[in-house]
């Protein structure tokens, strides 16, 4: 059983981490905790549902591509007509806080209206086959692909901001995005760039998630939302790292409560584990106090 419960966590907080990694890549440019994030994870996987039973009629692989692609252009498109004017007219980002959330609802309101309420089921990779291990523990070969698919996006992730002139970029725009409009930087397209990165590993993150439960519905963002944003905070806000770490943390010891303990005990340890961290060290496990002079 320990080693299903360990599964299950890892598997879960693969999830975790694509996307509480979409918060924190925003937040570390803008200091903007981007509360679109969440709709767009459920916004993907009912594309991804609409796609797989209607345009590309079964292709599992095709209907991936094109939602991928579409949450690509949907985050560009957020930032570009919800963020961007905020940004420039300087009026702070509490109100392009306010506007992701505005974001959030309508996406939310058009994915209720055309999916509407009901559960349905979400096409798997390989459903139903597992791998027996040698306590008689059943693997699911969803859980095996959907870890090494995360870490194998977390790889590249890492190597795209060390080793690109785009990532490098990124990474100028979160030490200081003043200089970068100083020095010419193409600051508008590189933010939107980060949106569209976001929202991609969002929409990777909610077809997995989606996958691995074999059923998706319309409150399926929300609840995936709150915990990612809760491992962001948990890891250091704004480190990507730290968002990887928290997600893993609060889903292992979310599977273990749940299988060792109660099930609706688990729903409330993630914000528990959260408000204690917030006592103990505000800043998140890999955060660090910043001294600003005014």
């Amino acid at each position: 059983m320990f080693i299903q419960l360990l599964m299950n966590g890892i598997a879960l907080g693969s999830v975790y981490a694509l996307t509480a990694i979409g918060y924190s890549l925003i937040y570390s440019i803008l200091q903007l905790i981007n509360m679109s994030n969440a709709a767009v994870f459920l916004t993907s996987s009912v594309v991804f549902y609409l796609l797989y039973n209607s345009v590309s009629k079964g292709m599992i692989f095709v209907t991936f591509i094109l939602t991928l692609a579409f949450a690509g252009c949907l985050g560009y498109i957020i930032e570009l007509v919800a963020i961007r004017p905020i940004r420039e007219k300087g009026d702070g980002n509490t109100y392009a806080l306010i506007s992701s959330i505005g974001v959030k609802t309508i996406l939310e309101k058009v994915c209720q209206g055309a999916f509407g309420s009901e559960i349905h089921p979400f096409p798997t990779l390989l459903a139903g086959k597992n791998i027996v291990l040698w306590d008689g523990t059943k693997i699911e070969w969803i859980q095996i692909i959907i870890i090494v698919a995360s870490l194998l996006i977390l790889t590249v992730m890492t190597w795209y901001t060390q080793n690109t002139r785009t990532g490098r970029g990124l990474r100028s725009l979160s030490q200081n995005l003043n200089a970068c409009h100083l020095m010419g930087m193409p600051v508008n397209r590189l933010i939107g760039i980060s949106f569209a990165v976001g929202s991609m590993l969002a929409a990777v993150s909610g077809v997995a998630y989606c996958m691995y439960l074999k059923s998706i519905s319309i409150s399926v963002g929300a609840a995936i939302g709150n915990k990612a944003f809760a491992a962001t905070v948990l890891g250091g806000i704004g480190i990507l790292k730290g968002s990887v770490v928290g997600g893993f943390i609060l889903a292992i010891i979310e599977c273990f409560v749940s299988g060792y303990g109660n099930s609706t005990a688990s729903q409330f340890i993630s914000f528990g584990i959260l408000i204690v961290m917030l006592f103990i060290k505000p800043t998140g496990l890999f955060g660090k106090k910043e001294q600003r002079k005014v």
